[in-house]
């Protein structure tokens, strides 16, 4: 029987079957390489396309001109059979959200046939974006001027109107301004006249020391300490086709509120007068001057100043420490350790690595440990609770002395800060909170483990910190493996992990704008499929107040495609918009393993080559 079985005739189909699999699973495993290949066609293809769109004609590449804008990509001279009949223009230009690319025709007689987007991540959207460009249709070099930017999109619609112009530019051979012309910055007031500006903006004698704000935002140029009298910042804003759009010298008081700004310089197109804008600052400090009213008609320049002023004010407050009066002094803060550990103590300053901002003091005790000094605030108080909190040298908490416990409905701490005695960076977060007050009690515990991690991890100490949140985020998960980030990976994305014994991935997303180095920070697991199961926002930062509410929760369950459909935060829409275009860019990197495909699939040709082959075999054995 074995001697049948081992047949030619019986083997033959069983060995065809085993090369159409493998040959098959060859073929899936370079799938994707090819559509690597395809996507580029297809973009390219895109873009062929434009032209034809903005100009019909025969079309030939033309030599770019020099010292044409840098913007421009390519150059094309179009005919129709012996006439000339314009030129079309393809160009990339720098929006909100990242490059625009856009082609542009220009006709015989210099005046634009139609301009196009071919490419963007506006968070507008493209159809508003491409509405807008229609606007341009039989505009020239005297009248591109007058087109009025897109409302709500001044920096996307910014740089389009600076592409037609370079396109126009370029064409025409003329000098329109256009928002990339480049140059040295010249201040319009010199050292000398802004110092003359704050004298003369306050009563009596002051002397002003020039202060070189490290990292301070593009827009703050000067800043001047003024001693008792505060502070004086000078605020130069660009427009969109003139150096200056608004210039300024704003004077703050010692606790970062505005006394006075002193608006030097008011550019706008359409000759609408500031009005009372400026007065509408007075009183306002880093959290409120985003609320200011804007100038009806001037929504634009008033709404850069605005971002100015208060990206000046973020900057000024964190990095001079103003307003931040703490409940204790340093010398109060070192005689309560001296007084918790029983005898007197030499305590040295001890710098922490990424320290929370609740960690307002860390001072070395030598063989006697640490001691921290930690400051939680309220949703209505400066101050919920403050404690200092005794370490040894293992960080372990020896004592936790809680000398403030502000809760509204009247709830005492009881036994709670007992209860923190013996624990270490891995069980403080295990202490039972207060009952009726475990909000309170929670933001304090959770201050109080970000402190110990921080002091005992040092420089590990943020990963770890961000590591417990993830935990919290996927709570099946066995572990979290941190995947190398590629080079080209979006700028947003800061770290990804793979979640072990569980599918899909966690990625770390922070945005940014260009006053703010965080304006949201969130940890999302996306699943399998792509999706986003979960999310956390751990920042929102918005000027004008605006919470996001259940905005993070609406993503849930969806992916890349369906998160384009999720509405948006009213009045937050540039900052829910940026959120939601880091996550779909963060689903588009993550890694996609088609091995269990390749091998599912080759499993299934093989099985059915057994089972044609078992056929076989029975039939002629029957025979």
């Amino acid at each position: 029987m074995s001697e049948k079985l081992l047949k030619k005739e019986n083997i033959k189909p069983i060995v065809v079957l085993s090369v159409i699999c493998l040959v098959v699973a060859a073929l899936l495993g370079g799938v994707n390489l090819l559509t690597a290949d395809v996507i580029k066609a297809a973009e390219e293809q895109k873009v062929y396309d434009s032209l034809r769109e903005v100009l019909d004609g025969t079309f030939a590449p033309a030599e770019i001109p020099e010292g044409a804008p840098e913007s421009v990509t390519a150059l094309y001279k179009v005919t129709d059979g012996d006439a000339d009949v314009g030129h079309v223009v393809t160009l990339k230009v720098k929006g909100y959200a990242g490059d625009i690319l856009m082609t542009v025709g220009v006709d015989a007689d210099g005046k634009v046939t139609k301009a196009v987007i071919t490419a963007q991540s506006e968070t507008h959207g493209k159809a508003g974006m491409a509405n807008y460009t229609d606007n341009y249709a039989g505009v020239s070099s005297d009248t591109v001027s007058d087109v009025e930017l897109f409302t709500g999109a001044t920096v996307s619609s910014t740089a389009i109107k600076g592409a037609v112009i370079d396109a126009l530019n370029t064409v025409t051979g003329g000098s329109i301004s256009s928002p990339d012309n480049g140059g040295e910055e010249a201040l319009p007031k010199t050292d000398e006249e802004i110092k003359a500006v704050c004298e003369g903006m306050v009563e009596g004698d002051i002397t002003l020391t020039d202060l070189a704000p490290d990292g301070a935002p593009d827009t703050l140029k000067r800043a001047y300490d003024a001693g008792d009298s505060g502070y004086f910042l000078y605020i130069v804003v660009p427009g969109q086709y003139v150096p200056v759009a608004t210039e300024a010298v704003v004077h703050i008081n010692n606790d970062g509120e505005i006394i006075k700004v002193n608006l030097l310089q008011w550019v706008v197109g359409h000759d609408v007068t500031s009005g009372d804008f400026a007065d509408g600052f007075i009183g306002a400090n880093k959290d409120t001057a985003g609320e200011v009213e804007l100038v009806t008609g001037a929504i634009g320049t008033s709404g850069d100043f605005r971002d100015a002023v208060k990206a000046a004010l973020v900057y000024f407050v964190e990095e001079y420490e103003l307003g931040e009066a703490l409940p204790k002094t340093d010398d109060e803060i070192k005689a309560i350790a001296s007084e918790m550990a029983g005898k007197a103590l030499i305590l040295s300053d001890f710098a922490v690595s990424s320290a929370p901002e609740t960690l307002k003091r860390v001072y070395s005790a030598g063989d006697d440990g640490y001691f921290l000094y930690i400051v939680v605030p309220g949703a209505y108080v400066p101050v919920a609770t403050e404690a200092i909190v005794h370490l040894n040298t293992d960080c372990e908490v020896v004592t936790v002395n809680l000398l403030q416990w502000v809760v509204g409905h009247g709830v005492e701490p009881g036994d709670f800060a007992d209860g923190f005695a013996g624990t270490n960076k891995d069980t403080v977060g295990d202490v039972e909170l207060v009952t009726g007050a475990t909000g309170t009690s929670g933001d304090f515990r959770d201050a109080l483990e970000a402190a110990v991690i921080t002091v005992a991890d040092g420089d590990a100490a943020k990963e770890r910190l961000l590591l417990k949140k993830i935990e919290a985020l996927v709570p099946n998960a066995e572990g979290f493996d941190t995947v190398e980030l590629a080079a080209d990976a979006p700028a947003s994305l800061k770290k990804l992990y793979k979640v072990v014994g569980y599918d899909g991935y966690v990625a770390y997303i922070i945005t940014s704008t260009k006053y703010v180095d965080v304006e949201t920070e969130s940890i999302v697991y996306i699943n399998s499929n792509g999706k986003v199961g979960n999310i956390q926002l751990l920042t929102w930062t918005v000027g004008h107040g605006v919470e996001p509410g259940d905005f993070a929760s609406t993503l849930i369950g969806k992916d890349a495609e369906e998160l384009g459909d999720v509405e948006l935060v009213t009045s937050a829409t540039v900052t829910a918009g940026n959120l939601r275009d880091a996550i779909v860019d963060a689903i588009g990197v993550i890694p996609v393993d088609h091995t269990p495909l390749i091998v599912g699939i080759a499993v299934l040709v093989l099985s059915l080559a057994c089972t044609i082959a078992i056929i076989i075999i029975k039939r002629r054995k029957n025979r």
